[in-house]
């Protein structure tokens, strides 16, 4: 099966305008509301995300496998400082003060996404045939940026509350903000990072249900997620 046309190149200009970050994404649609989603860190560059917004980047670039910019999806309302207020949906998390979810949903209007060129994966997703331990799954990403790339890996487990999939062996570069996806093709999550020290050696990934919850959010963002030691549960106190 070809999965090329699932996910999309992408970079962000760093915010001191040094040099791009780049990653990927895919496209979601939840109750008719159509969303880029990909992963905080492309527009921050740092390991742990905060609501630190004058040191995020203002758009995130949609690319083609010839580093063209197809459009640029802006990511703030106002210029830079300390007024400038996110378009994206994103989650707040417990485990430290203003930290985030590494995980962001940037509202697309019809001239990105005819922009974007991509599938779009449509959620809620049906519910799937119990996923075991060893069963075989795919990250389309960028490994070699911005040439997208389908890899496969191994289910490898879960958190305890299964919001985080577990994956052997770890993603590489380039893969942040890929999708996880059944060897048909269905969504199973959002790949963000790597090992922790809950699951050392082990690639981490966003449960789609994470994303589906994000949607919900009333005023731009959902607090209460539970995020200790990279360890997220998107379930409120």
């Amino acid at each position: 099966m070809n999965f090329d046309n699932t996910a999309i190149p992408l970079s962000a200009i760093r915010p001191n305008g040094d040099n791009a970050m780049v990653g990927t994404g895919f496209i979601v649609q939840i109750g008719g509301e159509t969303y880029l989603t990909t992963v905080a860190h492309l527009a921050t560059g740092a390991t742990d995300q905060f609501d630190d917004w004058p040191n995020w980047s203002s758009e995130i670039n949609i690319q083609d496998g010839e580093k063209n910019i197809l459009a640029q999806v802006p990511l703030f309302d106002g210029d830079r400082g300390e007024g400038r207020v996110p378009l994206f949906k994103y989650g707040r998390t417990t485990s430290e003060p203003r930290q985030l979810l590494d995980l962001i949903l940037v509202p697309l209007s019809a001239d990105y996404l005819h922009a974007a060129s991509s599938k779009v994966f449509l959620l809620p997703p049906p519910i799937p045939a119990a996923a075991q331990v060893g069963d075989k799954a795919v990250i389309v990403g960028c490994r070699n940026w911005p040439r997208i790339t389908t890899e496969s890996y191994s289910l490898a487990g879960s958190s305890s509350d299964q919001v985080v999939i577990h994956i052997d062996p770890p993603s590489r570069v380039g893969e942040s903000g890929g999708p996880l996806l059944t060897p048909a093709g269905g969504l199973l999550g959002i790949n963000y990072g790597d090992g922790n020290a809950y699951a050392p050696g082990m690639g981490l990934v966003l449960n789609a249900a994470c994303i589906d919850w994000l949607h919900t959010a009333k005023n731009g963002y959902i607090e209460g997620i539970n995020y200790g030691n990279h360890q997220p549960s998107c379930v409120t106190p």
